[in-house]
């Protein structure tokens, strides 16, 4: 087998191994890693793609620090997902149930695979961001709607049990804000839950006095 250095992360679909390597992109093999070609069209520089998740006609792979790619049935280009936050650093990623959880560095998505599977539908921005973070006594959730949503925003422990719910009701596009007290809850790691369009966020959120 010719040698690949620092392989990342490799997965089968159909006839075809997959593989990323930090040095070289991804490279595919159709002939059970005899011979191996570089599939690096799309990919913006410095991308580093890392980790694979595979759905029925589309391979994602995550980069570290510009998000999310998607290869569609035949095509031989990847396409950047839009949507993701800036300089977005995917650290674990798969499909489950029809969903596609991705998670970076500072918060964790879920998205229907549907939805990343057809250009049209994945163009709503994803603009989040929390502060005071840690926090002791307040901390404030900021984010976007690119249109008019449905939106639950949900204060949860780190079971997942709803501690406070913020929002649940139908926002008009542009910026909002929310503020949730803190200094009663004890120390320790919690998440603002962000529902919208049939996508969940989760945004860590530590509570430190």
């Amino acid at each position: 087998l010719p040698e690949i250095p620092e392989v990342g992360s490799f997965g089968i679909r159909g006839n075809a191994t997959y593989l990323t390597s930090y040095s070289q992109g991804v490279m595919v093999s159709t002939n059970e890693g005899v011979d191996w070609t570089a599939l690096n069209n799309g990919f913006l520089e410095n991308a580093h793609p890392g980790l694979f998740a595979f759905s029925a006609n589309t391979i994602f792979v995550g980069s570290e620090g510009q998000g999310l790619y998607r290869l569609i049935g035949e095509s031989t280009t990847w396409e950047q997902i839009p949507g993701m936050p800036p300089n977005a650093y995917v650290i674990a990623l798969t499909t489950y149930h029809g969903q596609i959880f991705v998670e970076l560095s500072f918060l964790i998505l879920r998205r229907p695979l549907s939805q990343l599977q057809d250009v049209e539908r994945t163009q709503q921005t994803t603009d989040v961001s929390i502060a005071p973070n840690p926090a002791h006594n307040a901390s404030t959730v900021y984010f976007t709607l690119d249109e008019p949503s449905h939106v639950k925003l949900s204060l949860v422990d780190a079971l997942g049990r709803t501690l406070e719910t913020l929002v649940a009701e139908t926002l008009p596009p542009g910026k909002h804000e929310r503020q949730v007290q803190v200094q009663l809850l004890p120390n320790g790691s919690y998440f603002f839950r962000l529902q919208r369009g049939g996508i969940t966020e989760l945004i860590p959120l530590i509570v430190r006095k």
